[in-house]
């Protein structure tokens, strides 16, 4: 793991490489300067790239934070990351900062916390120590013994002699990354601290005993910034005993470009968030433009999935951010396919049907992640490439990436349509297919390339079928059952080796009259046939799409892509199209 770390500094340095031009107030607001960095290190055939938008039902509910976008040269954009433990090791969020900091401009670092103190690890940029006795209190604890805040956890210490520390990783820290908020309790019997930030410097006294002060944090202005940061507990008066501190942002002096603050503690969920009592008024201070809610999994992970439960955690959420921040655009994601132990989990999918519902209802935008990483079952081939660990729930180093890259992406494409488009007041991937979805590479791989971009060759007059694959399979043997070549069974699922796990789901096109239904109800039960009606034909012509289609034939989108065979929503003028009912 250690190996892993010391290789993501050189991966960021990379990324920064490829701006390949300049900044200016005028390309801020230039589609094509903004599609030409929409940029992938690598592309994978399960993905759906040409999906990969955030979206929205009233575009006056995203106008502000676009908008603010345009002008970062001159103004800072705040952002807040709201998460669980794929987020509290930062690389996802990491990755979609760096992105948007190099096209944006860099607002600072954001919010920081002493893991160490509260006995967790640290994101992947900084490394963190401490000296003395701290207790904790964590968003997932049952009993909160200390006020918990936007971070998601707190730590106080009665030892005068305490301390805590951060060393971060070269690049991190820019030259004007000089204002540090720190987030503690104002009190008179409040320790003092004392920050040193380098040796030839004198260290700064903080006094944290300004109980008038209305804001939750102590601002201080270092005279030059530092990659390291040491923060000595000081008695400074008879009556102090205690200090309580509840994160710090690392921000820049100038008052522009993005600040991409991150939080997120192993095991959190919608209750978790919900029991911070100091996450409105933190959230006030904060004031981001932009909340990015990714949770949901462990609301449902070790247990039933109740609908209503998840309702009112979701809607509670979303209340509690719009109170506190009312002209924040709120981004809600939801999970992505996920196993418990040998079993897929099937709430996956559920919790994304009632997420979308409740964030178009409730005036917030949309990242339909689960189905933009693949859908169901897909958790299998994100293990085949090395980006999902064995437990198929917590990603690879590599697999974070990928995520936070797919994050910033669904931004940038967002903001080229809403730069595109200024008359449409939605945006709605089942109304609107993107007329180009070219994919940049940086570093390409030609394999890979090959494999997300290659039309398959799919069979004439044979029926789509799948098959779930069932322990003690293999590929050879279930390409031999269905009269069809492994190489072809792998190149009709994209598949890129002969390894299938049980639950994956294969799609065959075969001859109907070799598996009749009374053959599949004694030796084929997994085998389900998707005998569909045609009621008739349609030539695509130019400005159709498969909603429009589907629309005038009063059918389905899906109906008519699984008719068609179709991988993809993408049509050509003189295509014709089975329409099925």
């Amino acid at each position: 793991m250690q190996k892993v770390l010391r290789l993501i500094p050189v991966f960021i340095s990379f990324l920064a490489c490829f701006s390949a031009f300049s900044q200016t107030p005028d390309s801020l607001i230039s589609a094509s300067y903004i599609q030409r960095n929409t940029t992938y290190q690598d592309v994978f055939p399960f993905v759906r790239y040409e999906k990969n938008y955030v979206e929205w039902t009233n575009s006056e509910l995203v106008k502000p934070f676009f908008e603010k976008i345009k002008r970062s040269h001159e103004q800072k954009v705040r952002i807040l990351h709201i998460g669980d433990s794929h987020i509290q090791f930062d690389l996802v969020s990491g990755t979609a900062r760096n992105g948007l900091q190099q096209i944006f401009g860099a607002g600072g670092r954001g919010l920081i916390f002493p893991y160490s103190a509260a006995r967790t690890n640290s994101p992947y940029d900084y490394v963190n120590y401490h000296t003395g006795y701290w207790e904790n209190t964590k968003n997932i604890h049952y009993d909160h013994t200390l006020p918990v805040g936007v971070s998601g956890a707190t730590i106080q210490t009665t030892d005068a002699r305490s301390s805590f520390k951060f060393i971060f990783q070269r690049g991190t820290i820019q030259s004007d990354f000089r204002k540090i908020k720190i987030y503690a309790q104002q009190s008179p019997k409040s320790f003092a601290l004392k920050l040193v930030y380098s040796a030839q410097k004198e260290p700064i006294s903080i006094s944290l005993n300004d109980t008038s002060s209305r804001l939750p944090y102590t601002e201080i202005l270092l005279p030059q910034a530092s990659d390291t940061l040491e923060f000595l507990v000081e008695k400074t008066a008879e009556n102090q005993k205690f200090l309580q501190i509840n994160g710090i942002l690392i921000e820049s002096d100038q008052e522009k470009g993005v600040l991409y603050n991150s939080v997120g503690i192993n095991g959190a969920g919608y209750k978790s968030i919900l029991k911070q009592v100091l996450f409105g008024s933190h959230l006030k201070a904060l004031a981001p433009d932009l909340v990015i809610v990714d949770l949901g999994i462990n609301d449902f992970y070790r247990g039933r999935f109740n609908t209503e439960d998840v309702k009112r955690d979701i809607i509670r959420m979303i209340d509690t951010i719009r109170q506190a921040v009312p002209n924040a655009m709120i981004m809600m994601t939801d999970v992505q396919d996920t196993y418990r132990g040998r079993y897929n989990l099937i709430e996956c999918q559920m919790f994304s049907q009632v997420l979308k519902q409740i964030a178009f209802q409730k005036g917030c935008a949309f990242y339909n992640y689960y189905e933009i990483s693949g859908g169901r079952y897909s958790m299998v081939k994100w293990l085949n490439y090395a980006l999902t660990q064995y437990d198929r729930l917590h990603l690879t180093p590599k697999g974070y990436r990928v995520r936070g890259e797919l994050y910033k992406n669904a931004l940038f494409n967002s903001y080229q349509y809403y730069l595109t488009h200024p008359e449409s007041d939605s945006l709605l991937l089942e109304k609107f297919v993107p007329e180009d979805i070219s994919l940049p590479v940086i570093a390409q791989n030609n394999v890979q390339i090959e494999q997300a971009t290659k039309k398959i060759q799919m069979p004439q007059q044979q029926a789509k079928i799948t098959y779930t694959v069932k322990r003690g399979d293999h590929l050879a043997g279930i390409a031999i059952k269905f009269g069809v070549s492994t190489q072809t069974l792998k190149e009709w699922n994209r598949l890129k080796n002969d390894q299938i796990l049980a639950g994956n789901v294969l799609v065959l096109y075969t001859d109907v009259n070799k598996f009749p239904i009374a053959q599949t109800k004694k030796g084929l039960q997994n085998v389900q046939f998707k005998n569909q009606k045609i009621a008739g034909k349609h030539t695509v012509r130019n400005g159709d799409s498969l909603w429009k289609i589907a629309q005038k034939y009063g059918t389905t989108v899906d109906k008519i892509r699984n008719a068609n065979g179709l991988f993809s929503d993408k049509l050509q003028v003189g295509q014709n199209l089975k329409i099925a009912k």
